[in-house]
Order: C-alpha cells, then sequence, then structure tokens
C-alpha cells in the first residue's frame, strides 16, 4: 500500500456529500461468481482431506504447474510476499556489500528498503518526463562496474521497456529483475510481463489483482539461480512460505487471469471514454489521465492513475473521492529526497518528484461495475477532481 503522507489535504467548506457511486458488491474482493464458487471449492477440498495443514501438497504443485506454463520459466519459488521474492532474488544473485542496483526514483518503496536489507547500494535513475515509468535510456546511462542488478517496474497500468532493458542487462550480466507485481495478466507483444528479465517477481497480497491475503513468487529460467534460492529459503522448512490454502485461493485465479484482466482492460477504456466528455473544467485545470497504451501493449491495471496540477488539488481529489465512498489514494513517494548517504541519486528526478506529489490513485475493485456503474464512477470522479482544483466541496449523488 501506499505510504502516507504527513501533509493534512486542504480542508474543504460545507457540508459532506452523499452516498457515492461505488456498489456494495465491489468494497470487498468482488471475484466473479463463478471464480468464487471454484475458489469455495478448492478450499472445501482441503478442509475435507485435511491437506490444508501439509507444508506442500497438490495445491501448491499446481500453482506452480500454473505459473510456470503461463509465464514459461521453468523454476517457480513460491513465497510470503512480493518483497520476500525480491529479496530472494537479490540475494540468489549474490548481491550484497559494495554492489549497486538501479532502480527508478519513483517506485514501490519495499522495493529500495530491500536492496538497503541486502547490504547493497540503490542508484537511482528518474522516469520518463510526464510518465511513472522508468527512463530505459538513464538505466543504460547509470550503470557501472558495481552495477549488478536492475529493478524494474510496471505501475499503474503503464509498461516500462523491458524488451530493450532485457537485451542490455543480458549483454551486460546484469541481473534484470522485473516487478509484475501490480500487473499479473499484462503482456508485452505476446511475452506476458514478469518473464522478460533473469527474475519475474510477484505479488498476491491483499489489494491485488491475484490475491490470497498475502504471498508471491519467484519466477526465473535460470537453474543456478532457482537452486540458489532455494538453498536461502530452505532451514530446512521453507522461511518464505506460502501455504497450501494460499495456494488452492490463487489456482482459479489464474486459471481466469487472461479473460479477467481483458475485463479490466475494457473496463479502464469505457471509464476514461465516460471520465472524458464530464472533465472538461478538471483537464482544463491540469488533470491528466494515463496516456494511451500501444498497440503492441496489453497492460493489467492494479490501479488507475491520473496527474492532478499540482500537490494540493491532488490531496483535496483523494479526500472528496475517499467521501463520496471510492476507493481513491495518493501514489508513492518519491525517492527523489532521499539522503546520498543512502544512494547513488542520478540527477535531481524531476519527473520522479512530480509523480509522487501528483499522483492520484483508483483501486481496481472500480474496474468490475457494469456499465452503469463505471458511469456513474466517471462522474463521481470528474466532478471530485473539477472541486478538487476550484477548491469547492464536489455534490455527488
Amino acid at each position: 500500500m501506499p505510504p502516507s503522507d504527513p501533509t493534512p489535504p486542504d480542508p474543504l467548506p460545507h457540508d459532506p456529500p452523499a452516498q457515492g457511486p461505488l456498489p456494495q458488491r465491489l468494497r470487498g474482493s468482488g471475484l466473479p461468481a463463478a471464480e468464487t464458487a471454484a475458489i469455495s471449492a478448492a478450499v472445501e477440498r482441503l478442509l475435507r482431506d485435511g491437506s490444508w495443514a501439509a507444508y506442500e501438497g497438490e495445491a501448491t504443485d499446481r500453482l506452480r504447474q500454473q505459473l510456470a506454463g503461463r509465464w514459461d520459466c521453468p523454476h517457480v519459488r513460491l513465497c510470503c510476499s512480493g518483497t520476500a521474492a525480491l529479496e530472494l532474488a537479490l540475494r540468489a544473485h549474490r548481491v550484497g556489500a559494495g554492489d549497486e542496483v538501479l532502480l527508478c526514483g519513483y517506485d514501490f518503496p519495499g522495493n529500495l528498503r530491500t536492496v538497503e536489507l541486502v547490504g547493497a547500494r540503490p542508484a537511482l535513475v528518474d522516469c520518463l518526463a510526464g510518465e511513472w515509468t522508468v527512463d530505459p535510456q538513464q538505466v543504460i546511462e547509470a550503470s557501472g562496474p558495481a552495477t549488478r542488478a536492475a529493478i524494474i517496474s510496471h505501475l499503474y497500468g503503464a509498461i516500462a521497456d523491458v524488451e530493450r532493458l532485457a537485451r542490455w542487462a543480458e549483454q551486460r550480466g546484469i541481473l534484470l529483475i522485473e516487478d509484475a507485481c501490480q500487473t499479473p495478466g499484462g503482456r508485452l507483444g505476446t511475452t506476458p510481463l514478469g518473464s522478460w528479465g533473469g527474475a519475474g517477481i510477484f505479488s498476491f497480497g491483499g489489494s491485488k489483482p491475484l490475491t490470497a491475503g498475502c504471498g508471491g513468487a519467484l519466477l526465473t529460467r535460470d537453474a543456478r539461480l532457482a537452486q540458489r534460492a532455494r538453498s536461502l529459503a530452505e532451514r530446512p522448512s521453507d522461511a518464505f512460505p506460502l501455504s497450501q490454502i494460499q495456494a488452492a485461493l490463487l489456482t482459479p485465479q489464474v486459471e481466469h487471469l487472461e479473460q479477467i484482466a481483458s475485463q479490466r482492460r475494457r473496463a479502464v477504456r469505457d471509464l476514461l471514454a465516460a471520465w472524458h466528455p464530464q472533465a472538461a473544467s478538471a483537464t482544463a485545470a491540469g488533470w491528466r489521465p494515463m496516456p494511451r497504451w500501444r498497440e503492441s501493449e496489453s497492460p493489467d491495471f492494479y490501479k488507475l492513475a491520473w496527474f492532478a496540477p499540482d500537490r494540493a488539488v491532488r490531496d483535496r481529489a483523494v479526500a472528496a473521492a475517499e467521501a463520496v465512498g471510492l476507493p481513491a489514494g495518493k501514489g508513492y513517494r518519491s525517492a527523489s529526497r532521499m539522503s546520498p548517504k543512502r544512494c547513488r541519486m542520478v540527477g535531481a528526478l524531476p519527473a520522479a518528484r512530480a509523480c509522487g506529489e501528483r499522483l492520484f490513485v483508483l483501486d481496481h475493485r472500480v474496474l468490475r461495475g457494469d456499465a452503469a456503474e463505471t458511469a456513474a464512477v466517471a462522474t463521481a470522479l470528474a466532478t471530485c477532481m473539477a472541486a478538487a482544483a476550484e477548491g469547492t466541496r464536489p455534490l455527488v449523488e
């Protein structure tokens, strides 16, 4: 989850608005009925035969097979979280003191902290101007003799240029760790995101598109990396386990992942198409949604993001959206103000700083509604954004 910002939002005048547009059925997991039934049946089987209490079994085996098959990665390490998967990848590559790891100055904060945890030094590069994906040219130019790995994340539906970076990393002998925690159903061309680099990491946390409440996975084609990860994790029991019940929760979701990701993409198109005609005053004030994705890209969405005109407007919009029941929030904090004692910073990272100050994000739960619900969300968003830019309280039915 994004860390809280200590700066309180500017107060909005008038009374709180009425109940907002998000229906109750979209406030929980909101999984389709068929998927929920399959999950229930899988868990009930484990409860009936008692195998839920085993360290390993049919459910974990099946999940490994599913992940290996879809991502064409024969080595799958199930983990307790995506962060644990990243730590295992770094340690298995023997990244430590004296090494540098390249990553974007705007990223999930846990990635940077994990680099520090293994004793390496983060080297921070900027985003592409006006976007929230890493600038691949800066990654390439920032590498040096101490560079052992690069962490490349796909955030809020935007796909980083992993095709180019994977070629560069292989030529340089650098481990490219592709963070696909937010985009398990995404593809670049026909290749699933998370399978471009030397290692892919996934999260099954409670807010993620693939969820078991907690969990994660490390995928790789490198047998040596996989063996080292196994040696690090098994002590002799697994120090970073994913349980049989968690695996049973995930297997039906992985089975239907292509369909669900396609539905999310369609919902994003519909939401933005409904938002644009109603958001003239918001866009005039400086609100900007994510760029249209390229034909070769098939993104998946954990959160949908907009750039606000500035931090104050963003914070007012978040408060207004939350007040009407929309699952909105602020983006991650930028690492652009991090102490140089903790990292090597490549420039001032102005694009990353803008992301930390201005990104407004909407949870993927809103992408599971029908046409009428999607239109209602679009109306509420446009109203909240325009009112935040004007400093007034939105009136949402």
